[in-house]
């Protein structure tokens, strides 16, 4: 007597589940971590695909906030460095101290603040100076003089392009 075997189905077999991604590991720092420096510098770019430079910044001593994902803010004496845009260098700058948060693409100069320009041949100098990288736009605030072409004396505040090629009061300003 003969056995006879059938196999049927209704169609393709299921998919197999995706695989499952690795977990991701811990954070090694639970919290962030100041890390003291002496001489020091930093070339700070965008998040974006290409990576653009923003500023890079040279500091005589500094206080670093640093997270799994490295340096994101920080406190920095005795700066200088340069702004850029467009790959290029849009203004040189100099101040006694500086603040950095990577998040906001801000830096922060105080204390005998300036910014050079190389192709307007203009300085701006002030007490405070904020490079807002996003933007590409320069604020300055407090005891503020632009020699060069312009020579503008005692304004409590200013906003530029990056290059100080257009300056304007806040009210007035629009990036060309």
């Amino acid at each position: 007597m003969g056995m006879l075997f059938a196999v049927a189905g209704c169609g393709p077999g299921a998919k197999a589940p995706p695989p499952k991604a690795p977990p991701k590991p811990p954070p090694v720092l639970q919290q962030p971590l100041t890390v003291n420096t002496t001489g020091g510098d930093a070339t700070i770019r965008s998040n974006g695909p290409a990576r653009a430079i923003l500023y890079h910044i040279r500091w005589k001593d500094a206080a670093l906030q640093v997270s799994d994902n490295g340096p994101f803010a920080g406190t920095m004496n005795g700066v200088t460095g340069e702004f850029y845009e467009r790959g290029a260098i849009a203004c040189e700058f100099s101040a006694d101290h500086a603040s950095a948060n990577k998040d906001e693409d801000l830096l922060v100069l105080t204390g005998h603040a300036r910014a050079y320009s190389p192709t307007q041949k203009a300085t701006l100098s002030c007490d405070k100076l904020e490079w807002h990288a996003k933007e590409k736009v320069v604020k300055a605030f407090g005891h503020i003089e632009i020699a060069g072409v312009y020579d503008l004396l005692g304004l409590d505040e200013v906003w530029a392009k990056s290059d100080l090629s257009y300056l304007a009061t806040p009210a007035m300003f629009k990036k060309p």
